[in-house]
């Protein structure tokens, strides 16, 4: 059965190929925007570009001082004006209360692992698992405590990406979307769970419900308002947080 009952309590239980450019933080800045991934290569010798292509889109990472862990933002690229601004409103937040954010974009045909995206082909999930690969690896986050935040079309493959890096990813949180696309993965998903869906949508519920019972891990069902209500990116937030706090950095609420 789905775990629904509240407050959370810790529950017993490739290399990325695209091109990186470092921007030193300003001064006074408490945060620094340190990477971007899946951009145009620009001259590593021409600050200007380079400060340019930090601050262009999608693979956007931003950590604060000291950071509690890393949490990062999966969507599809065909996201509208009000979906960037929920990220950018949650990103702000998280990243004040201490997380490190890095946004991913794909664009893909379809969700799941069998979408492909605009790189050769390759599946979504199989994507992520090399951008998880890289926040392994990389000097600024390999020491940080992983979160995926998925919405949407992103869902299916951030919940076979899990499944596939069980000791790399802490938390999942989704938002939206088909988690029952993920298919048999479902059963293999260890890493804790929270799905957040839209209250108004009851199939959306019952297809979150089934696929929260198939979890081998903790999990928490969520009912959110809607795109269209006030409060959305509060509801977010503060669950995105409260997994956060338990799962990531260890402290029990």
């Amino acid at each position: 059965m789905s775990n629904q009952c509240g407050p959370f309590t810790r529950a017993t239980e490739t290399t990325w190929q695209g091109p990186l450019a470092r921007a030193e933080p300003r001064e006074g800045d408490v945060t620094e925007t340190v990477a971007v991934l899946d951009a145009p290569v620009r001259s590593a010798g021409d600050r200007s570009a380079q400060r340019a292509y930090v601050h262009a889109p999608p693979g956007l990472l931003t950590l604060p001082r000291s950071p509690k862990a890393l949490i990062l933002f999966i969507r599809s690229r065909a996201t509208d004006e009000a979906q960037r601004a929920i990220d950018l409103a949650l990103s702000n937040r998280l990243t004040q209360a201490g997380y490190a954010t890095m946004h991913l974009a794909f664009s893909t045909t379809s969700s799941g692992r069998s979408g492909t995206d605009n790189s050769g082909g390759r599946s979504l999930s199989d994507r992520l698992e090399s951008v998880i690969d890289w926040v392994k690896r990389d000097r600024d986050t390999q020491h940080l405590s992983l979160g995926l935040l998925a919405f949407d079309d992103a869902v299916p493959a951030v919940l076979v990406a899990a499944a596939s890096a069980p000791a790399d990813v802490s938390a999942v949180v989704t938002h939206g979307g088909r988690p029952d696309h993920a298919g048999a993965a479902l059963g293999m998903v260890t890493t804790p769970t929270l799905m957040i869906v839209d209250r108004m949508n009851l199939e959306a519920v019952k297809l979150a419900e089934g696929a929260l019972d198939r979890l081998a891990g903790a999990r928490h069902l969520v009912l959110a308002p809607s795109d269209e209500e006030v409060g959305l990116v509060d509801t977010i937030f503060d669950y995105v947080r409260q997994w956060s706090d338990v799962y990531l950095t260890n402290r029990f609420v």
